[in-house]
C-alpha cells in the first residue's frame, strides 16, 4: 500500500485596497492551497484575514473596500513567481 498525499489545488490570491489612513494603494499576492478546486472558500477565508497596510502598518477598519482575486495556478507557477511553500505542505 502506498501513502499517497491528497491532491492539493493551488491558488494565487491577489488582494488590493486603498488604505483609509495613508491613502496609499496596497497590492499583495499570496499563494494558498485547498483540497478542492473551488476558489470560493479561498476568497471567503482571505476576506476574514486581519489585513494591514504595507506602508503605515495600520490594520484595516471594518468597511474598507478590499478586492480579492483568486486564480488557479500550478505549484510550479507559484514557485516560479517566488513562492516558497512551507515544509510538509507539498
Amino acid at each position: 500500500m502506498t501513502d499517497q498525499k491528497p491532491v492539493r489545488y493551488w491558488f494565487a490570491v491577489k488582494v488590493t485596497f486603498i488604505c483609509p489612513v495613508c491613502k496609499k494603494p496596497n497590492e499583495e499576492v499570496m499563494y494558498m492551497s485547498a483540497g478542492k478546486p473551488d476558489p470560493g472558500p479561498i476568497a471567503a477565508a482571505t476576506q476574514t484575514q486581519n489585513l494591514k497596510c504595507q506602508f503605515c502598518k495600520t490594520p484595516l477598519k471594518d468597511g474598507t473596500q478590499v478586492n480579492v482575486n483568486v486564480l488557479p495556478v500550478t505549484l510550479e507557477e507559484a514557485k516560479a513567481a517566488g513562492f516558497n511553500p512551507p515544509p510538509g505542505s507539498v
